[in-house]
Order: structure tokens, then C-alpha cells, then sequence
């Protein structure tokens, strides 16, 4: 039997995935430990320093020592950790790009004709992803941020948008519910406030995204990441937005046709 759609008041974190990126130092590995959950802290699977971060740590040198550990995970359920965080997502990529350059005997993906070894990258990515994102913790993508131009007709403009390679991004970005850019907003770093906010919706110079249509524009990245945290699970437990600015949709203007001494005659009024 198909199941049935339901309407959904609240979002919880539970195996909710984010992706969070921003310049180095921003906080993006420091927001993790607001993750917490009674007793239980984040596990780290790193391949940057993250020691003066407070959770468990798994270092991350090779794609089998990632698999192996995505392996473990499953095997050891009940969830021990409060959240897992792949930090940086872009070189745990890399290990991948290199286990199946080795496994086939090329230097590199496009060696392989018809975009195959592309595929087969992507391919080992995703489903080895996938399970990880299905074992009941909330998974966080961290990685960092640059500066591309996007050229139009007329003008050049600028985008900020994750260093993930083209694949890493086609292949991670549909799988996470939440793509938040850390960063400082444009009054704030002017005034030189040192206050970090998070970006949800996209805009024409930051890629961002909320799935789950309840994340404000932006919000205060505060210096103790448990508030940041639950001011995030505190947004996902309310309604939905109504629009991109929390407001009612304004009323449409309905025309209403009337004759008057033989003539046809239109007037406009609010409905």
C-alpha cells in the first residue's frame, strides 16, 4: 500500500542534512558543537584540524577509511554521536576521486571516455553518502566558500558560492535539506560590529537554500554555537514561511465590467 501524504506542522533535526560553508575561520567547524543532545556530542569526520573542537574525532585519510567508517556507524546502532559532520567535504571527495582513479588504473576521471570515470566517481559518492544520511543522525556538510563571476549581457556580477569541484556539488547539494552561507552581512562589516550571520535564501550574490521553507533570510551566528543551534531548531518547529519575506501575499486586483448608456465601460477596484 502507498502511503499517504500528510500535512507537516514542525521539522525536527533528526537525519536532517545541512551544508554549511564560509571563508576559513568563520566558525562553520566551531557551529557543529551546537549539536549536542543531552550527553551526546558530534562526531567529527575530518581531514582539517578540528582539536580545539568539542566532539569525537575520526580522521579521515583515505576513501576505504571513510567507508569502513560509514560501515561501522551502521553496525553500532544505537546512535552514540548527536550529529555527524564530514569537515572538509571537499578533500573526503578527493579520497573518492582517488579510489576509483587507482581501482581502474587512470591519473584521472576524464581518462576514461564518454564521461565514465565522471559517472563512476559520482556513482561510489552517492551511495556510500546515502547510507550515511539514512542512519537516523543529523549529517553536516562543511566546506568552504569563493568568489565566482557570472557574466550576463550587459554586466559582470560576482556569486559566492561553496569550493566544492562540479561534480562534489552536483553529486552533495540535492541530497542536503538546508545550504547555509556563514559570513558577515554587508552593514555589519562596515560598521566592523565582528557579528556573523547565516544566510538561507539565495539571493544574486550568495547560493543558499531551505527545503523545508521555515529558516528566516538570515540569523545572528552567535560566538556560543548551542544558540545558534537552537535558534535553527526553533525556526524548523514553526510554520512555513508565506513568502520570501514572511509576509501575506498582497491581493490581486480583480476587474469588474459594467455597462452604462450603451457603452462598455471598465473600472478596476480590490476584490
Amino acid at each position: 500500500m502507498l502511503p499517504k501524504t500528510s500535512k507537516v506542522e514542525g521539522v525536527e533535526l533528526g537525519s536532517m542534512c545541512f551544508f554549511f560553508y564560509g571563508p576559513p575561520g568563520i566558525g562553520k567547524s566551531k557551529l557543529v558543537e551546537g549539536f549536542v543532545d543531552g550527553k551526546k556530542k558530534p562526531l567529527y569526520m575530518w581531514t582539517s584540524p578540528v582539536k580545539f573542537c568539542d566532539g569525537y574525532k575520526m580522521p579521515i585519510d583515505s576513501w576505504e577509511t571513510f567507508k569502513k567508517a560509514v560501515r561501522e556507524l551502521d553496525e553500532e546502532r544505537p546512535n552514540r554521536y548527536s550529529a555527524i559532520a564530514l569537515d572538509i567535504v571537499d578533500f573526503i571527495w578527493m579520497h573518492c576521486r582517488a579510489e576509483i582513479c587507482d581501482r581502474h588504473g587512470i591519473e584521472h576521471e576524464g581518462d576514461m571516455a564518454h564521461g565514465k570515470g565522471w559517472d563512476l566517481v559520482k556513482r561510489e559518492w552517492i551511495s556510500t553518502i546515502a547510507k550515511l544520511a539514512t542512519l537516523g543522525y543529523p549529517l553536516i556538510f562543511i566546506s568552504h566558500a569563493k568568489v565566482v563571476e557570472q557574466r550576463g549581457r550587459a554586466i559582470t556580477t560576482k556569486k559566492l558560492i561553496p569550493t566544492l569541484q562540479g561534480g562534489c556539488h552536483s553529486a552533495t547539494i540535492p541530497l542536503c535539506d538546508v545550504e547555509g552561507f556563514i559570513g558577515f552581512d554587508a552593514e555589519d562589516a562596515d560598521a566592523d560590529t565582528g557579528e556573523r550571520r547565516i544566510f538561507f535564501q539565495p539571493t544574486e550574490v550568495i547560493e543558499a537554500k531551505d527545503w523545508t521553507e521555515r529558516l528566516p533570510v538570515s540569523m545572528k551566528s552567535h560566538r556560543d554555537p548551542k544558540r545558534t543551534v537552537d535558534a535553527i531548531k526553533a525556526a524548523l518547529a514553526g510554520p512555513k514561511r508565506e513568502d520570501d519575506n514572511g509576509a501575506a501575499a498582497p491581493k490581486k486586483r480583480k476587474i469588474v465590467r459594467r455597462k452604462a448608456k450603451g457603452r462598455r465601460r471598465t473600472f478596476r477596484r480590490r476584490a
